[in-house]
C-alpha cells in the first residue's frame, strides 16, 4: 500500500499483521516494511516493457527474436516484409529462407551461428545477410543484434532494415565504373593501333614514291611496313593476355635485337633522334617478345611525346649483378639481370607524382589514355623485374627497366 509522510513524500508499505486473543480482548499486532525503492523499479521496468511492446508491434521495421536455438517470435512488420501468409507466419520457418550459401561463399547456417556466438561474446553484432522471402524474390538486410535480458536470461534483440536498393544501386555503380574503365582501355589500344597502322601507312608511301628509282629503299621501306603489320597484328595477343590476366608467354629471346626494332618503330616519323648504346654481349633473358617490345614501345612514344620540338632519346642496355644490399632495396633477387634505361629531353616529372605515374588511367595529357605505364609496370612486375622512374624538372625523365637475365660471363658491372 502506498503512504503520504506528513512532509508530502509517498512511500510503498508491505504490511502484515495477526489477531490476538487475550483475556484483554482482542489485538492486532502488524508490522510495515518499506518497499518504495523495489516498487519503483517494478513500476519502471512495466513502462519499460510495455514501451518495448508499443515499438516492438507497432515499428516499421521487422524486428525478431532469437536465442541459441533460432528465432522464436517477431512482430507483425516481420510477416509483411517476408510475405507471409496463414502457416507461413512462423518464426521458426525463417532460416529456411536462407539459401545455403551466402554470397561471400559461406554456409548460411554456419554464418548465422557464427554472427549469434558473436552477439553473446560482444554483447552486440551487425552484418549484411541475403535471403528470399516466401514468395521468392530476392532481399539483402542490413542485421543489428543486440543482447538484451528476457525472463531470467539473455536473448537476441535483432532489427533488419531493407538495404536491397542500396545494393542495387551500389552495383549499378559498379557496373557504370567497370564500363568506364573499358572504354578506357578500348582508347588506349585503338591509340596504340592507330600508331602503328600510321607507321604501316607511312612506309607504304614511301616505297610507292620509291619504287622506280630507287628500289633497294623501296624494299627496306616494305620490311618495315611488314613489321609494324606484325605487330599490329600482335596486338589483338594483347588483349587476350589482358583476357587471361596479363600472365607472359615466355621463350628464350636475345633483347638487343627487340629493343632496337621496338625503339626505332616507335619514331617512325618523328623529329626525335634515337641514341642507342647496346652491349655487344648483352645476355639473353626467358621473355614474352610482344609484352617486352610494348614495354620499350610505351616509353619511347611516351619520351617522344614530351619533345614536341624534337631532341635526342637514348637508351642503353647492358649486364648488371644485383648483390644482396641492391636486390633487397628493390625487393628482387640476387643475381643477374639485363638493364634498360629510356632518357628523354623533356620536361621532367615531378616527384609529388612518381607514385601514381603507374597507376592505371592516370595520365597528365589530356590525349593520353594513362595506360602505357601502367602496363609496362604490369609486364615489367610479371617478368620479375623492376621498372623506376628518376627525373629533374625542365631537364630529363629517366625509366629503368631491370629484367632477370638467363646467364652471365663474371665480366659484367655491378648495378
Amino acid at each position: 500500500m502506498q503512504i503520504v509522510r506528513k512532509n508530502g513524500e509517498t512511500r510503498w508499505l508491505e504490511s502484515a499483521g495477526i489477531r490476538l486473543e487475550s483475556d484483554l480482548g482482542v489485538t492486532i499486532l502488524g508490522n510495515g516494511i518499506d518497499i518504495t525503492e523495489r516498487m519503483e523499479a517494478e513500476l519502471a521496468l512495466k513502462e519499460s516493457e510495455e514501451k518495448f511492446r508499443l515499438l516492438y508491434e507497432h515499428s516499421e521495421d521487422p524486428m525478431l527474436l532469437l536465442d541459441e536455438n533460432g528465432f522464436f517470435d517477431c512482430n507483425q512488420e516481420t510477416f509483411r516484409y517476408l510475405k507471409a501468409e496463414g502457416d507461413e507466419q512462423d518464426a521458426s520457418l525463417f532460416p529456411g529462407l536462407s539459401p545455403s550459401l551466402q554470397p561471400d561463399g559461406q554456409r548460411s547456417d554456419e554464418k548465422f551461428q557464427k554472427m549469434i556466438e558473436l552477439a553473446y561474446k560482444t554483447g552486440h553484432n551487425r552484418f549484411d545477410w541475403f535471403f528470399r522471402t516466401f514468395s521468392g524474390h530476392e532481399i539483402w538486410a542490413d542485421v543489428s543484434f543486440t543482447v538484451i535480458p528476457f525472463e531470467h536470461r539473455e536473448i537476441i534483440f535483432s532489427v533488419w532494415t531493407d538495404i536491397t536498393e542500396r545494393n542495387r544501386m551500389q552495383e549499378e555503380v559498379l557496373k557504370l565504373r567497370k564500363l568506364e574503365s573499358v572504354g578506357r582501355l578500348a582508347g588506349g589500344i585503338a591509340h596504340d593501333f592507330n600508331n602503328l597502322l600510321t607507321g604501316i601507312m607511312g612506309n607504304i608511301e614511301i616505297a610507292g614514291l620509291r619504287l622506280e628509282k630507287q628500289p633497294e629503299k623501296a624494299h627496306k621501306s616494305l620490311e618495315k611496313a611488314l613489321k609494324a603489320a606484325l605487330r599490329a597484328a600482335g596486338l589483338t595477343q594483347k588483349l587476350l593476355t589482358f583476357a587471361k590476366g596479363g600472365e607472359p608467354i615466355k621463350a628464350t629471346a636475345e633483347l638487343g635485337e627487340i629493343i632496337r626494332d621496338s625503339a626505332e618503330f616507335s619514331l617512325t616519323g618523328s623529329k626525335v633522334a634515337l641514341d642507342l648504346v647496346i652491349a655487344d654481349d648483352l645476355w639473353p633473358a626467358e621473355v614474352d617478345t610482344g609484352q617486352i617490345s610494348q614495354v620499350i614501345q610505351n616509353l619511347v612514344i611516351n619520351a617522344d611525346s614530351e619533345m614536341s620540338d624534337g631532341g635526342i632519346i637514348k637508351i642503353v642496355a647492358e649486364n648488371v649483378i644485383l648483390d644482396l644490399v641492391q636486390a633487397e632495396s628493390l625487393s628482387l633477387q640476387v643475381g643477374a639481370y639485363i638493364k634498360m634505361l629510356v632518357r628523354d629531353q623533356g620536361n621532367g616529372i615531378p616527384e609529388e607524382l612518381f607514385d601514381k605515374i603507374f597507376d592505371p588511367f592516370f595520365t597528365t595529357r589530356s590525349e593520353g589514355s594513362g595506360l602505357g605505364l601502367s602496363v609496362i609496370h604490369s609486364i615489367v612486375k610479371k617478368h620479375n623485374g623492376k621498372v623506376s622512374v628518376r627525373s629533374e624538372l625542365g631537364s630529363f625523365a629517366e625509366f629503368t627497366v631491370l629484367l632477370p637475365a638467363l646467364k652471365y660471363s663474371g665480366k659484367e658491372k655491378n648495378l
